[in-house]
């Protein structure tokens, strides 16, 4: 679905407060993969005041130039994804050559490795950690099938049954993990500094 769930949010904006309040993010770049209806620049370019308005330039990635990548060309329109990104890719994120577009700061994978077999997860996750510091991974660990939705044959799960253990085993740059009932938040880097 495009529109992504809160679990497994809440760790990746501490963890990129954390980066910025450190001095870590220096590229001033952020890319976000399989973007749907935006869900991670609205909550990490901008932040809710205690009605749930936008309080603008006030997120932890405000000045940060965001590009996104989303493959289903009619949720570009639908959500008017090119007011929300300074640059919109519409192409699949499998497909996309990342060092012509890179370097980045952060790279965040909300809710998409799940749309792929776990052999393009692996080449992806690789591909972007060629080109940013760090990538967050939101991604569901228990079986969750999910069919064509919205439209959308992509919204379909191609590997529906992550767990915990499987993503460690998987990615070995993974530096840090908070797992919930139903959705695991990691976060990766190649720079073990």
């Amino acid at each position: 679905m495009p529109y992504s769930k809160k679990a497994g949010k809440a760790p990746i904006v501490d963890w990129i407060d954390k980066l910025k309040s450190e001095n870590k993010l220096v590229h001033n770049a952020t890319l976000d993969i399989g973007v749907g209806s935006g869900t991670y620049v609205n909550w990490l370019k901008h932040r809710y005041d205690g009605k749930g308005d936008y309080l603008s330039n006030q997120g932890p990635l405000a000045q940060s130039k965001w590009t996104g990548v989303e493959v289903w060309k009619p949720y570009l329109s639908e959500f008017d994804l090119d007011s929300k990104y300074d640059s919109i890719i519409n192409e699949d994120i499998r497909q996309v050559d990342y060092a012509k577009i890179g370097p980045f700061d952060v790279a965040i994978a909300g809710d998409v490795l799940e749309h792929m077999s776990k052999e393009d997860a692996i080449t992806v996750v690789d591909k972007v950690l060629d080109v940013s510091t760090y990538l967050f991974i939101s991604i569901p660990i228990i079986h969750y099938p999910q069919a064509e939705e919205h439209g959308n044959p992509f919204e379909a799960h191609v590997k529906d049954d992550w767990d915990h253990e499987e993503m460690m085993q998987t990615f070995p740059d993974i530096v840090d993990h908070v797992v919930g009932r139903r959705v695991g938040a990691y976060m990766l880097t190649k720079n073990r500094v």
